[in-house]
């Protein structure tokens, strides 16, 4: 079945039907429309008597789950409004489960998460992290963090741009890389535009600027398991196709 025939089935008040049919409550469709729409449902074995079959239920979800995604692109491309968001294609019909993401911009809002990140990485056993930018002296910032967190997690993979690998080797060939035991760094060919932290407990995620620049204003967050998984998905997706550049604290690119 096409797509478009999908919409056409269960457009308008043929879909207020097929959730009666799920629900099993008397709704104020006419009994007219129901009476029509019920006989198109069984033509399609989408029902069966007055109860959707296993096809209808499935359809039912797939439902939920295009509108619920579809929220969840007009929300970000809301919020990150001139940014770069690159969602690899595998990932983009299981949008819906970033639907519990909060979306925070204001500077007390993000004093709080950066606060709330650090613990959480604190008590946390792996962290996967995408960074591509210097800015603010981030960097500076993350190697001092990681050393502060090696004796607590089990795992850091972080993914970054060769840019970036090109400072660390070059800007920071004196900092103690030897007792980042617990640390792998892999660089992707093509900038993901996105910055991005999960681990077992919580996700962030936010985008670069459309000039490329990385965006310190805006956030998202959530301690969501569908979110988690998400965002897991979609770190393993850059890092399965990255190169590897550290590991056991040595470089060897």
């Amino acid at each position: 079945m096409h797509l478009e025939d999908i919409f056409k089935i269960f457009s308008g008040r043929k879909r207020d039907v097929l959730y009666c049919l799920l629900n099993g409550r008397e709704t104020d469709i006419p009994p007219s429309t129901f009476s029509v729409t019920l006989k198109l449902f069984r033509e399609r074995g989408i029902a069966e008597g007055n109860n959707l079959t296993d096809k209808g239920m499935m359809y039912c979800h797939l439902l939920d789950k295009i509108e619920e995604s579809t929220e969840v692109i007009e929300k970000l491309c809301s919020f990150f409004s001139d940014h770069i968001i690159r969602i690899p294609s595998p990932l983009i019909p299981r949008l819906w489960e970033l639907k519990e993401v909060e979306f925070l911009e204001t500077k007390e809002s993000l004093e709080e998460l950066q606060r709330r990140v650090d613990e959480i990485i604190m008590q946390s056993n792996n962290v996967n992290v995408i960074s591509e930018s210097d800015a603010l002296g981030f960097i500076e910032y993350y190697l001092h963090f990681m050393l502060h967190i090696m004796e607590n997690v089990q795992l850091v993979r972080s993914l970054t741009t060769r840019e970036v690998l090109e400072i660390l080797l070059n800007r920071y060939k004196d900092f103690p890389f030897n007792k980042l035991k617990k640390l792998e760094i892999r660089v992707v060919d093509e900038p993901t535009y996105m910055g991005l932290t999960v681990t077992e407990k919580y996700m962030t995620l936010n985008f670069h600027k459309s000039n490329g620049s990385y965006d310190f204003t805006k956030d998202t967050f959530s301690s969501s398991p569908t979110a988690i998984k998400f965002a897991t998905d979609l770190f393993n997706y850059f890092w399965d196709r990255a190169t590897p550049a550290f590991k056991n604290g040595e470089f060897f690119i």
